[in-house]
């Protein structure tokens, strides 16, 4: 191999090593290690263990054809359609995954990333409220649920799981800022103005650009133009700072 592949005089040499140096792939050996489910199960998951995720679906479909899959095998191969983007897949072996363990909260958690990736997130709404119910004190999850209900555009159910996040002292500043949005689009400026003015002066170095464009927004409908200004350019200039290209 040394001699052919990495030696001084590799071209004057053919190319007698495949690139693809899968078993499975190999037409001399492929019906065997086929037939092999424990090398199947094992190669996959030693793949996806070392994130070669495409090949690492192929051994653990193939594994799942010849022995059957249960939850574990299926929360794999969905991790494996997951991270190549195809959510689609991923959806299907979690929806299959959670029809065999429906009490499993990391097949929920998984299923509900899915459909936020791919839009749904009337679905992805539905398993994060079953997984509220679940785990009630989880902030990860009572995060993205507030997230889901903005993008449905709940901003008062929104609003509650943000403010409860607050109150476990959890997230508070991504909470305010949070409740500040759902403020301002439900039209309660004067709210909104209070909730941006608690990031301006509890956390000053956590304030974003967005959060002054936001606050300019916001001083403007409130029909104080000169506030407006001033917190326009404050945007702009930090908007070039963040993205100096």
């Amino acid at each position: 191999y040394r001699l052919l592949k990495r030696s001084p005089w590799t071209s004057l040499w053919p190319q007698v090593f495949s690139p693809d140096m899968l078993f499975i792939n190999n037409p001399i050996l492929h019906r065997m290690v086929e037939a092999t489910p424990k090398f199947l199960l094992e190669t996959g998951t030693m793949l996806l263990r070392h994130k070669f995720y495409d090949a690492a679906e192929k051994h653990l479909s193939l594994y799942a054809q010849s022995a059957g899959a249960d939850v574990a095998l299926l929360l794999k191969l969905g991790l494996c359609a997951q991270q190549q983007g195809k959510y689609s897949t991923a959806i299907r072996h979690y929806q299959q995954a959670g029809l065999l363990d429906p009490n499993n909260t990391n097949v929920t958690y998984r299923l509900q990333y899915c459909y936020a990736q791919t839009g749904r997130y009337q679905e992805q709404l539905d398993c994060l409220l079953s997984l509220e119910k679940a785990t009630p004190d989880d902030a990860r999850v009572l995060m993205e649920t507030g997230l889901c209900c903005i993008q449905l555009k709940k901003w008062e159910e929104a609003e509650r799981h943000f403010y409860k996040l607050e109150f476990k002292g959890k997230h508070v500043i991504p909470s305010v800022r949070s409740i500040a949005w759902c403020c301002l689009n439900r039209g309660d400026y004067e709210a909104a103005k209070k909730n941006y003015l608690r990031i301006f002066n509890e956390a000053p170095t956590e304030a974003n650009w967005e959060d002054y464009l936001n606050m300019g927004h916001t001083t403007w409908l409130l029909g104080d133009t000169p506030a407006a200004l001033a917190f326009y350019a404050e945007y702009a200039h930090r908007y070039l700072i963040a993205q100096p290209e």
